[in-house]
Order: structure tokens, then C-alpha cells, then sequence
């Protein structure tokens, strides 16, 4: 999908320099309205799907639940979570936000996007799942 975009992109910028440089049309008219409607509704899918996604740490387990109209649920239980990585770019290092992900046995995985503080969030986290192994032991 991000392939997709990048392309989209390409060829409506690189039509943008075409006409600016007195050349042809690259784009069919119909097309010059539709790229930007598409550009906006991916947006606009990716801001709810931001919004309606819960994060849940609790003793036992991390979870990540997704979804609007169809649940995604992703879990990784506290004894099984092997490291923790932060993922952040140049945009997150500027507003300070992050994405964490918490990495179990074999290929569990979740992801929770856009933590705020992530290094304070990851210690705390940290300090979650060793309490709950020392319960277990």
C-alpha cells in the first residue's frame, strides 16, 4: 500500500513539473480529480484506524485491538514477551512520539503506534512484565 501511494504520488508531481515547464499532460483530466480524492481517503483511513485502536497491558498480557467494523485483536502474553523496540523517525523525534513493539516466542508480535514518551513508557512496561514473571516464578 505505501508502494502504491509513493507511486500515485510520483506521477501527480511529476505531471505538477510537466505543466509548469509548459509541457504535455501526463494525467487525463479525470485522473487529476480522482489522485487527490484517493490521496485524502487514505488519510482519513488511517486517522480512524488510529483513533479506534486500544492498547491493553494488564499483569498477564499485552494486547492491541484494531477496528472499526471488523476486530483485529493481537496478544502476546507477559512470560512470552522477549524484547521491546522502539521504532521512531524524524517526525516522531520532533513531536516525541514512537511506535513500540513488544516481540514474544516465535513470531508473536504487537505494535502499539504513536506512544507518547516511549523510552518512559517502555521502562514502565518493562517493569509490568518482570513483576508478572516474578509472580509466575
Amino acid at each position: 500500500m505505501v508502494w502504491s501511494l509513493r507511486l500515485i504520488l510520483l506521477v501527480v508531481f511529476a505531471d505538477a513539473a510537466n505543466v509548469i515547464h509548459g509541457g504535455i499532460f501526463l494525467l487525463p483530466q479525470e485522473f487529476r480529480i480522482l489522485v487527490p480524492f484517493l490521496i485524502a481517503s487514505w488519510g482519513l483511513c488511517h486517522i480512524l484506524s488510529l483513533i479506534k485502536t486500544e492498547y491493553i497491558v494488564t499483569n498477564k498480557r499485552v494486547m492491541s485491538e484494531t477496528g472499526i467494523i471488523a476486530a483485529k485483536t493481537k496478544e502476546v502474553r507477559n512470560p512470552k514477551i522477549e524484547s521491546f523496540n522502539i521504532d521512531q523517525n524524524i517526525l516522531g523525534r520532533l513531536l516525541e512520539y514512537a511506535s513500540l513493539e513488544f516481540t514474544g516466542t516465535g513470531t508473536q508480535r504487537v505494535k502499539f503506534h504513536a506512544i507518547a514518551d516511549p523510552i518512559g513508557t517502555k521502562r514502565h512496561f518493562e517493569t509490568i512484565v518482570e513483576n508478572s514473571n516474578r509472580q509466575e516464578l
